[in-house]
């Protein structure tokens, strides 16, 4: 399969939204095959660099942090890399990374399964900006880890400090803003209605999105230059605070506004 992406701008940036990481050793199959995707666009010349996006969702790892650790390991340069570690869900990846890319002024090329890679693009145009779709190719993925892959295989992530549970990070939004995101599984239903009438919404998320993060930056406050033990405390990944203007290592690059007709008063189950 030959993938043909515009070229129309000075740079490309591929947007890695994450997987969950399934233990201190072990990025899962669901990160490891995005990573080799998104690196084999780099490794080909489609992409200049990247956006990895993703909170602590489901496990005490930041999916942002695991996504580029996991591609400084296969090769990719560390400043060609940058961090949303805010994300929740795959609207808050569309978002951020939009916002990221926008500042960096560079075009998003969104790295991940067909069904994602579109959703996530859908999102993006609706909001009126370009992005680019670039689909996984499992036959490239395949040919990715056997020749340069087995550097993914047991590479530890460090924990966060005080992982919460999505259910717990909703919660914390809905207390700080008064308005609580429906679940994913009738909101997307609706945000594609929305986006094809041109009456796109902005993510529930509060105001801890949109910081421009440099992995070097990251990456260097870990153990080992971010490949040490995956422990909490001293060993832990540092991260952006959730409150404005207390980002570190980049610049706030400003908030979503507005909500829409679905916010709930009352938290409940959330799902991504």
């Amino acid at each position: 399969m030959q993938l043909i992406l515009s070229v129309a701008a000075a740079s490309r940036l591929a947007l890695l939204p994450g997987c969950p990481v399934e233990a201190d050793d072990d990025l899962g199959g669901c990160m490891i095959g995005k990573s080799a995707w998104a690196y084999s666009l780099y490794k080909d010349g489609l992409v200049d660099g990247f956006i990895t996006s993703g909170g602590a969702v489901h496990t005490p790892y930041s999916e942002a942090v695991a996504g580029a650790m996991a591609l400084e390991a296969m090769g990719v340069d560390p400043s060609d890399i940058w961090l949303d570690p805010m994300a929740l869900h795959s609207d808050e990846n569309a978002w951020n990374g939009m916002l990221i890319a926008e500042e960096l002024g560079a075009t998003l090329v969104v790295a991940s399964s067909r069904g994602q890679a579109a959703g996530i693009c859908a999102y993006v145009r609706a909001w009126e900006r370009p992005c680019e779709e670039a689909p996984m190719s499992f036959r490239r993925v395949g040919e990715i880890m056997e020749a340069e892959g087995q550097v993914l295989l047991g590479l530890q992530v460090p924990r966060v400090d005080d992982f919460r549970t999505i259910e717990e990070q909703e919660l914390e939004r809905f207390e700080e803003t008064g308005v609580l995101r429906p679940p994913s599984s009738r909101l997307y239903v609706q945000d594609s209605f929305r986006n094809m009438m041109g009456n796109p919404r902005t993510p529930y998320s509060g105001e801890g999105v949109g910081d421009v993060v440099h992995w070097p930056s990251v990456a260097a406050a870990t153990p080992a230059g971010g490949l040490g033990p995956a422990t909490g405390g001293e060993g832990s990944v540092p991260l952006p605070s959730d409150q404005p203007g207390e980002a570190q290592g980049g610049d706030r690059i400003g908030p979503p506004q507005g909500r829409d007709e679905d916010e709930q008063q009352a938290p409940g189950q959330q799902h991504r």
